[in-house]
């Protein structure tokens, strides 16, 4: 089931309306990516987003990705 809804830009969308509203309300977007979501961490870092570091979670290591700019060339 997942694969049928992917590269159907809903992702995207959601993740760009949700950068959108940080920005919005006057914070920088960013979000922690579990060590082994590797598929996560390519896109977040397609659409923006910059690998800050990484911290020690209860399910391994955190990596922090920050956004700077609202919709960075693709």
């Amino acid at each position: 089931p997942q694969a049928k809804l992917r590269g159907r830009g809903l992702g995207t969308a959601l993740f760009d309306s949700a950068c959108d509203a940080a920005t919005a309300a006057g914070t920088r977007p960013a979000l922690a990516v579990l060590e082994g979501s590797a598929e996560a961490r390519r896109f977040y870092a397609s659409h923006g987003m910059t690998e800050a570091g990484c911290s020690p979670g209860i399910h391994g290591l955190n990596y922090v990705f920050v956004r700077d700019t609202p919709h960075p060339a693709r």
